[in-house]
């Protein structure tokens, strides 16, 4: 699985995810990638949503939400529900 080109550190979302927003708010990413951005916003107790029309990046995003333990559930680390785009005609 190739890596998303345009990956950035998750300083950046945090940033303007503790200006912008409070605990419990809405982050939404329309361009999500490798989703930096909602992992991000998930340990800052923000929910979050993205939207990305490359499965693949989706897939390859699915690390950023397993568990750090082998025993934990994955609850632990919420359990990110991926959703496609439906390829363009």
């Amino acid at each position: 699985m190739k890596p998303h080109p345009a990956r950035f550190p998750p300083q950046l979302p945090e940033f303007f995810i503790n200006f912008l927003t409070n605990e419990g708010d809405l982050v939404v990413d329309i361009f999500g990638g490798s989703n930096t951005t909602g992992a991000t916003a998930e340990r800052l107790n923000r929910r979050w949503m993205i939207c990305e029309q490359n499965e693949d990046y989706l897939k390859g995003s699915r690390f950023r939400f397993e568990a750090e333990e082998p025993d934990d559930p994955p609850e632990a680390t919420g359990n990110p529900q991926l959703f496609a785009a439906p390829p363009s005609k």
